[in-house]
C-alpha cells in the first residue's frame, strides 16, 4: 500500500501524526503550493519563511529516508491524481482550506481510496469544546474551564526513526524545484535582516526563547 502525506504547514518531524501514520511503509511526501490556499495571499516575509521551512523539511525528510514532493496547483485535483492508496494531512481552518479538504475527500471516495486528517496543530479540535447547540466560550475563563473539563491531552509523539520513498508516479504532475517557487525575495533581496533573527524550520522551533 502506498500512502500519501499532504504536507501544508506543518512542516515537521516532531509529533506530527500525518507522518507517523505514513511511516511504516512505502509513502510519497508531499507538499502542494497554491497561493490562495488559505483564502488570502502571503506576504514577503511569509514567502521568505516558506522557503526556508520547505529546504529545512526537505533535509529533515531526506535525513530519515524520505523526500519532499512540491507541486503547484489546487491540491483537491493534484492529490488524487498520484494513486495513493490513503492520503493522510493535518486539518486546517479556515473556510478555504476546509472547502478544499472537503473536494479532496470527496475526490478520493469516488476512485475508491481512503482519507484521513488529523488534529496536528490544536490541544483539542473546535467541536470537543461545544456545549448544546454547538457553543463554545469565548471568554478566556470558561474556555479553559471546558478546555481542562474534557480530559487530559494526548501526549506528543516523538519523530520516526525512518520514512520509505516512494516512486513518484509517471503520470503524476510534474514536480517543481522550490527555487522555481519565487519565495525568496530578489530584485532587491531585502531579506538579510531577518536571517539575524528568525531561524525558519523545526529545529530553529525547537530552540528555547532567551
Amino acid at each position: 500500500m502506498t500512502a500519501i502525506v499532504w504536507l501544508r504547514n506543518d512542516l515537521r518531524l516532531d509529533d506530527q501524526p500525518a507522518l507517523r501514520a505514513a511511516a511504516a511503509g512505502p509513502a510519497l511526501f508531499v507538499y502542494v503550493h497554491d497561493a490562495g490556499a488559505t483564502g488570502r495571499a502571503l506576504g514577503g516575509a511569509s514567502r521568505w519563511w516558506l522557503d526556508k521551512s520547505l529546504r529545512a523539511f526537505a533535509q529533515s525528510l531526506h535525513t530519515l529516508g524520505g523526500r519532499l514532493d512540491v507541486v503547484e496547483g489546487d491540491a483537491a485535483e493534484i492529490l488524487p491524481l498520484l494513486g495513493g492508496d490513503v492520503i493522510y494531512w493535518t486539518r486546517a481552518y479556515t473556510g478555504a482550506e476546509r472547502e478544499t479538504e472537503r473536494r479532496l475527500a470527496a475526490a478520493l471516495k469516488a476512485r475508491g481510496a481512503r482519507a484521513e486528517a488529523f488534529n496536528g496543530q490544536l490541544l483539542r479540535e473546535p467541536w470537543e469544546l461545544e456545549r448544546d447547540g454547538g457553543f463554545i466560550p469565548k471568554v478566556f475563563t470558561p474556555f479553559w474551564r471546558r478546555l481542562r473539563e474534557a480530559g487530559p491531552f494526548e501526549a506528543p509523539h516523538p519523530a520516526p526513526k525512518k520514512l520509505h520513498a516512494a516512486a513518484w508516479p509517471v503520470s503524476a504532475p510534474r514536480r517543481v524545484e522550490i527555487d522555481a517557487l519565487g519565495l525568496h525575495p530578489s530584485q532587491p533581496d531585502w531579506s538579510s535582516g531577518l536571517t539575524q533573527v528568525w531561524t525558519p524550520g523545526e529545529r530553529g522551533a525547537s530552540r528555547p526563547i532567551v
